[in-house]
């Protein structure tokens, strides 16, 4: 009897090894597994923006892979190719021609590796980083002289900051809010296929695919589970609950009236 028991215990725990070491092709299902990059409308919170580019729309491939095709329009740091909103120079590509140009006595201007002006070379440069503006800086670490984002031709709000070479850094300030343009500007909780690395798990719901609307708001609908909509308490995945709109108002959403 022993001799037949054995060997059918054998053949037992051979077939359940085998089940358990077979997976099946889960690409298309709209769920991100381990090996994926993305999945159908599912990126992981990638976005071209995360990726180093300044615009486009991020896409999966069939197989389950990133489509940047789409992004390498927007430009980036490196391509040679000037993208004014982001850059003052980029590779050989230089706005200004010489460390004179900037108000420096002579020297050799390059460029850096962010796509900013390598100002090392330049005489009297020196003096940018000490946290003082002197001139011809524009601005020096944190002291960035008055500027405001709104000075800019374009822009209308945002945080202005400071460059290594102590000229005004533009890549926080935005220009008026234009959904669908996968940047997230000021009342956008979202904006195309960029979430902001939110999911319906981070949003309070027990899973599911997020996604976002048209206004770009977050959408929910085919999130899981039970995230407390309509019972009048805001909680971290909405914008408002029946009466409680979380202090805002259409004014303070941009528009001029209503309610």
């Amino acid at each position: 009897m022993k001799n037949i028991i054995l060997p059918l215990l054998i053949l037992l725990l051979s077939v359940a090894c085998d089940e358990t070491t077979t997976s099946n092709n889960s690409c298309g299902d709209g769920v991100l597994d381990v090996g994926e990059e993305c999945d159908g409308d599912n990126l992981g919170g990638q976005y071209c923006q995360v990726l180093g580019f300044y615009s486009g729309n991020l896409l999966c491939n069939d197989d389950c892979t990133l489509n940047i095709q789409s992004c390498q329009a927007g430009g980036f740091c490196g391509d040679s190719v000037i993208q004014r909103d982001n850059e003052i120079c980029d590779g050989p590509a230089l706005l200004e021609e010489s460390c004179e140009d900037l108000g420096y006595p002579g020297g050799q201007l390059v460029c850096g590796e962010t796509c900013r002006y390598n100002i090392s070379g330049c005489e009297g440069a020196d003096l940018c980083g000490n946290g003082t503006v002197d001139a011809p800086e524009e601005c020096d670490g944190d002291e960035i002289n008055g500027g405001l984002c709104s000075d800019f031709e374009g822009m209308v709000g945002g945080t202005l900051g400071c460059g290594i070479d102590c000229r005004y850094d533009l890549s926080l300030c935005y220009g008026p809010a234009i959904c669908g343009d996968n940047t997230i500007q000021e009342h956008e909780q979202c904006d195309g296929n960029n979430l902001q690395g939110q999911s319906c798990i981070t949003l309070g719901f027990d899973g599911g695919l997020l996604s976002c609307n048209s206004q770009c708001r977050f959408d929910t609908g085919q999130c899981e589970g039970d995230g407390g909509c309509g019972d009048g308490i805001l909680q971290a995945n909405e914008d408002c609950d029946n009466m409680e709109l979380n202090g805002e108002s259409c004014q303070t959403m941009g528009f001029a009236t209503g309610m």
